[in-house]
């Protein structure tokens, strides 16, 4: 992303993978997470403040609410955007402190006034993956990576001066805090109209369960740089069930440069994205272009030809 806004003569096109393309905004959103779970934390454990059972449970109850939208339950939802999923019915499952903490987490970071300073997530079955616990969480081998990347990089590299993160810090000072470096970081710019006019292409995919940049996030940006730029330059493709750059009750196996090479020669936008799943052998299903989502439309479960790309009321 930042190779089309800073160099726009340079590339014909560009693929982009789960970018960090809010990095600033992203670290700060680490740092919230931490600080919702440590409260949960038994004796300051970060990856004991939800054990994987309850976020089983968690994946379990999105699976229930959502998985049959897209017509077909498959451990997939597929139909992420018209999942309007209720939180509250996971109230007497998990604790509420636990719940508590996870709704804001997923709600995403903000001020003292209940203003957002980074987007929140989607909800999706990904949660109870390894690479969602990850980031988050970590396991007691191996520390979650907001604590050993993410929060001392929020201080030590986005923050003007470089100092550890105060524990007492107002969200919505640390995202002033970061603002400067996020200046020239963060590769945010809605207006690719250079980079458009000589026929640059992106190709962008993303996770829907990405723990650390926000599905919903990319989304934001692509609608803005669609309205400030047009809609013939970047298509977005969000994967259901994968965690970052990978991983998950996903249909992660796809091939985003070939799509790219067609577009160019074709000069036709493409639609849909062929993908398996290894977690899934023997399964093809389209990821959609955004905001389109997969439908199963009757016949062969496993065949790509079974699904249509709909574009779901909004």
């Amino acid at each position: 992303m930042m190779a089309a806004q800073r160099f726009p003569l340079e590339f014909d096109g560009v693929v982009v993978g789960n970018p960090g393309f809010h990095l600033s905004r992203a670290a700060v959103g680490s740092v919230w997470d931490v600080e919702q779970l440590m409260p949960i934390a038994p004796e300051g454990q970060l990856h004991a403040a939800l054990t994987p059972e309850d976020l089983n449970l968690v994946s379990e109850e999105v699976l229930a609410q959502c998985d049959a939208l897209d017509e077909l339950e498959d451990g997939v939802v597929a139909a992420y955007g018209q999942c309007d999923f209720d939180p509250q019915a996971l109230r007497g499952q998990l604790d509420d402190d636990k719940l508590d903490a996870l709704l804001a987490i997923m709600d995403g970071a903000k001020d003292s006034a209940g203003n957002p300073v980074y987007t929140g997530y989607p909800w999706d079955p990904g949660i109870s993956a390894d690479g969602w616990r990850a980031w988050k969480l970590g396991t007691a081998e191996r520390p979650a990576m907001h604590q050993s990347l993410s929060v001392p990089s929020a201080g030590a590299v986005f923050m003007t001066p470089p100092q550890e993160v105060p524990a007492d810090l107002d969200f919505g000072e640390l995202a002033r805090a970061v603002a400067d470096v996020g200046g020239y970081f963060d590769a945010d710019e809605t207006f690719l109209t250079t980079y458009a006019a000589r026929g640059g292409k992106m190709v962008i995919f993303q996770g829907a369960a990405d723990p650390i940049f926000s599905a919903h996030d990319i989304a934001r940006w692509h609608d803005a740089a669609t309205e400030d730029t047009g809609d013939d330059f970047a298509r977005l493709f969000v994967v259901p069930g994968m965690t970052h750059c990978g991983g998950g009750p996903a249909f992660e196996d796809f091939d985003p440069l070939t799509l790219l090479e067609d577009w160019q020669d074709s000069g036709e936008a493409p639609e849909r994205m062929p993908a398996s799943a290894p977690s899934m052998p023997d399964r093809q299903m389209p990821v959609c272009a955004y905001p389109a989502t997969a439908e199963y439309t009757g016949g062969d479960e496993a065949s790509i030809d079974s699904f249509a790309c709909v574009t779901p009321a909004r």
